[in-house]
């Protein structure tokens, strides 16, 4: 049914009988492998339609119990979301898309989260459709799929590569060329040298980081005529990383060019968090069935330092604090300190569990040559579930290198600051 409409009779547009019946007997656990690629394809349609499935469990008069057909990209999997809540018709208990609400913690899974990791395997982030589709659970008791935090499968590949191109390091005053956008696009493209799309498809062959290449349809054409020879198996698909300093809902504003649409909505932080852009956004081009062809069909947006670093920053509190850092490099280095700083995007192994400091500064003396390493922390925020995880997390980071503690209200009096910071880093 179209999203318009309240998905009574005159509105709906009927399911063949077979096709539902497949659907069912995926959803509820019981499915064939020919179930799931007939399930899976009309969860697809009905997403790139931007339709919704009406359940038929009330009668044919009555406003339905409606399903939303959904791409989780961080499980690479299409599931039908219930959509429940206050003054929305609720399917029959015997109706097979009726489960209660899961009673799992959301904040407990934050904590026993497994660690961030790199994508295993290929860089990928488009499947042959008809991979997957998620199941209901076979029992209540292992149904989870209340959404907890989860992290897409682009932003784990846009940050794998900036991790292998070092955007994510300001290196030292001497040892480091002259910060520039097109040294930092450079870099990312000697990164995407040593990464694969698919079997003997290096990235390099199809990640563009210049606009012009999209809008010439360059890199349409030169994957139209790859696609012919791609591993079976693997979806046909092109990157193009792009700087911008901002985004909307599913187009990239770019400094001095039409903005790039996108098919799906751009996934981002949370704005909470980070107010605003700039941003180095990751584009995964693909097949799409409404462009008769290739399309942006997804694309990640992950906040950035600025034009010149390409460093992700994950709050505003984290840029402000980044950008205070890469000054007092030139303050350090006049006393005969160098300081390299880095922003993890992964985390880090140790014996107590799994850790990612917002910073880590290696600091040398140039003078004795004494080296160290701190690891920096933000911390300020209220919220009980963040309180919990600095519990957890800081005694792993103490087993790495010594911590610095900052309070987000610290970075009001910069010349306060500044002097601790100062302190800290000198060793004194």
């Amino acid at each position: 049914m179209d999203k318009l409409h309240d998905g009574t009779e005159p509105h709906r547009e009927a399911v063949p009988g077979d096709m539902l019946a497949a659907l069912i007997r995926w959803y509820v656990g019981k499915g064939s492998e020919t179930d799931e690629k007939i399930g899976v394809m009309l969860v697809h349609r009905a997403k790139m339609f931007e339709r919704w499935l009406a359940c038929d469990c009330l009668g044919s008069y009555r406003p339905p119990p409606l399903l939303s057909p959904a791409y989780l990209s961080d499980a690479e999997t299409f599931y039908l979301r219930r959509l429940t809540g206050e003054g929305r018709p609720e399917h029959l208990t015997d109706c097979p898309f009726y489960r209660d609400q899961a009673e799992f913690e959301r904040q407990q899974r934050k904590l026993d989260a497994k660690p961030l990791a790199p994508v295993d395997g290929y860089f990928a982030a488009l499947k042959p459709l008809g991979e997957h589709l998620a199941q209901q659970p076979i029992s209540d008791a292992a149904d989870n799929r209340v959404r907890g935090p989860s992290t897409p499968r682009l932003a784990r590949l846009l940050w794998q590569l900036i991790d292998a191109a070092e955007t994510n390091v300001i290196g030292a005053i001497g040892h480091r060329r002259r910060p520039s956008i097109r040294y930092e696009y450079e870099r990312l493209r000697d990164a995407a040298r040593d990464l694969w799309i698919a079997p003997e498809i290096p990235l390099a062959a199809h990640f563009y980081t210049h606009p012009d290449d999209f809008r010439t349809q360059k890199i349409y054409a030169r994957l139209r005529k790859a696609a012919k020879a791609w591993p079976v198996n693997h979806e046909p698909q092109a990157f193009l990383a792009a700087f911008a300093p901002s985004v909307t809902r599913r187009e990239i504003i770019l400094p001095e060019a039409d903005p790039i649409i996108i098919a799906s909505d751009i996934v981002k932080p949370a704005a909470k968090k980070v107010e605003r852009g700039p941003y180095l956004v990751l584009v995964a081009i693909g097949e799409h069935a409404q462009a008769r062809g290739y399309a942006p069909v997804r694309a990640y947006a992950q906040p950035v330092q600025d034009g010149r670093h390409f460093s992700p920053i994950h709050s505003n509190a984290e840029r402000a604090l980044q950008e205070l850092l890469m000054r007092l490099q030139w303050l350090l280095n006049d006393k005969g300190i160098s300081t390299r700083i880095k922003k993890p995007v992964f985390d880090l192994d140790t014996e107590l569990g799994p850790c990612r400091p917002d910073f880590i500064v290696d600091v040398l003396d140039r003078r004795t040559q004494r080296r160290r390493l701190l690891n920096l922390e933000l911390l300020g925020y209220d919220a009980e579930t963040y309180c919990r995880s600095k519990e957890v997390t800081l005694p792993r980071l103490r087993l790495r290198a010594p911590v610095v503690e900052i309070e987000v209200a610290e970075l009001a009096d910069e010349a306060a600051l500044t002097d601790r910071l100062m302190l800290a880093l000198t060793g004194v």
